[in-house]
């Protein structure tokens, strides 16, 4: 009888660099330093790696300071970190925004975030019609994401 596989597409980003992502889906995890969340974003922006996946890890815990509260205000700028809110970490999937990726080991994983700048914003307004025209031309859409990876130089990226 064997033991039979079937091949897969890799959905995980295998390279480092700045990013325009979707956070896909958060979860929550147990590690040995503590209640963490692991945030799953998905690439938008680049040719190469559009639909790839990178995770990157918090603390549960919110303060005014940390890394968790970074990310949530990058994916909601009407973010206000007010003592005693409570946040429905759910209620930020679907939500965008701008991530690094960086090599850890054998793994990518996301180490910081921030909110799009309008012009980046505008672009990803746009993307729903993109990809109505990509079912159509599949011809044209390669050259409207290369003109878009150029418009955005790394340069320009404030981390």
């Amino acid at each position: 009888m064997g033991i039979k596989s079937e091949v897969e597409k890799n959905i995980w980003l295998d390279a480092e660099g700045s990013f325009t992502a979707r956070l896909v889906k958060i979860e929550e995890k147990q590690y040995g330093f503590g209640n963490s969340l692991q945030f799953t974003f998905e690439v938008l922006d680049d040719p190469e790696h559009s639909g790839k996946q990178a995770t990157g890890l918090t603390s549960k815990r919110l303060t005014p300071d940390n890394k968790t509260s970074t990310w949530v205000a990058a994916l909601d700028p009407n973010f206000d970190l007010e003592i005693g809110k409570v946040v429905d970490f759910e209620a930020l999937v679907g939500k965008v925004c701008r991530i690094l990726v960086e090599e850890k080991g054998e793994y990518c994983n996301v180490v910081k975030a921030r909110p799009l700048k309008p012009a980046e914003l505008a672009r990803i307004k746009d993307e729903p019609k993109a990809e109505e025209k990509k079912s159509e031309k599949k011809v044209e859409e390669p050259k409207k994401k290369e003109e878009k990876k150029s418009a955005i130089k790394d340069d320009d990226i404030d981390f």
